[in-house]
């Protein structure tokens, strides 16, 4: 998808394309990291 995009609009520089990769892999990192939490404490309670 990545490569499609980057393909698709050569306007958008990659700098661009990274900073909102890193920040879809940052939302997935914090959802998962949330889920990580709330199963700990539920483990804990």
């Amino acid at each position: 998808m990545r490569a499609y995009a980057r393909t698709y609009d050569f306007n958008i520089s990659v700098k661009e394309i990274s900073v909102y990769d890193m920040c879809k892999v940052l939302k997935s990192g914090l959802q998962k990291s949330n889920r990580l939490m709330n199963e700990m404490r539920s483990k804990k309670g």
